[in-house]
């Protein structure tokens, strides 16, 4: 349903009308504006907007989109067996309206921007016979959007029938999961390895964000498990602000070494007075 619209008005009735009314209404602006037989100047949008009006006011809601190619019908069962009782008796009848997911990254979440997706509708050919055609649609994928966010595209979906208006496509986003960062809110973590030189000595060094590396310094004593903040380097909040990252930091030690390197532990060893056990034993 267009955000704005009066439907009621659209087909000059009142909020309250019974069924009937509302469908007596419906024919008689439908004989009156059909590009068929109308001589009006602007009757073919103004049919096409008693259609739309029709199938909003008699229930037309949406629900959860499908997934996958093609696209699964999106209408309520009522409005679905509403419009097949208008195609019985003859009138134009608006299309189905399809449901689809499509997979977005978090990187798209952040810049936002257009995405083209391709499914399989039943649509009519050139030579007007329906069959299996391949659509491509652009999308608008607003910064911030969300996992389970819906998105409409208008006249994407179903062809009409006896003159009435194709249904909609019904967009639905799914986030797909990142290989470095996790999804917490509008916040994102990402695990931090690193080496035990860089956790005793602290160290400066870069990190991947969603956009760019940029320099972190690491505190001296740096133990696994701390928790550093890098603001305003998550997601796009609502209040058109950002979330935070958040680093994990793990201290990692070396698969290998080499015969330099072992001897310098070797030497740590004999001279640290460090014991990580300390208290262990009871004393």
């Amino acid at each position: 349903m267009s955000i704005g619209k009066d439907y009621y008005a659209i087909l000059g009735i009142a909020h309250d009308a019974s069924a009937e009314d509302i469908k007596l209404a419906y024919r008689r602006l439908v004989r009156r504006y059909h590009p068929d037989v109308s001589v009006e100047p602007d009757a073919e949008a103004r049919f096409k907007e008693v259609v739309e009006a029709y199938a909003a006011v008699t229930g037309n809601a949406r629900t959860g989109g499908g997934s996958g190619a093609p696209p699964r019908p999106h209408a309520s069962h009522a409005a679905a067996r509403h419009r097949r009782r208008e195609a019985d008796d003859g009138y134009p009848v608006q299309g189905e309206d399809y449901g689809i997911s499509v997979e977005i990254s978090l990187e798209h979440i952040v810049r936002g921007g257009r995405l083209t997706v391709g499914f399989d509708v039943t649509d009519r050919k050139p030579d007007g016979a329906l069959g299996h055609v391949r659509r491509n649609v652009t999308l608008p994928v607003p910064k911030g959007a969300r996992h389970g966010q819906e998105i409409a595209v208008r006249g994407q979906g179903g062809p009409g029938a006896r003159g009435g208006p194709p249904g909609d496509l019904f967009v639905t986003l799914t986030v797909a999961k990142h290989r470095l960062f996790n999804v917490v809110g509008d916040d994102l973590e990402l695990k931090l390895p690193i080496s035990p030189w860089e956790a005793v000595l602290g160290a400066k060094i870069k990190v991947p964000t969603l956009e760019k590396l940029v320099p972190v310094r690491i505190p001296p004593l740096t133990q696994t498990g701390a928790r550093l903040e890098l603001p305003a380097r998550g997601l796009p909040t609502a209040d058109g602000k950002r979330g935070n990252l958040y680093l994990l930091v793990t201290v990692a030690t070396p698969k290998w070494v080499t015969n330099a390197e072992r001897e310098l532990f070797e030497r740590l060893a004999k001279v640290s007075t460090f014991d990580p056990r300390w208290g262990m034993d009871g004393e």
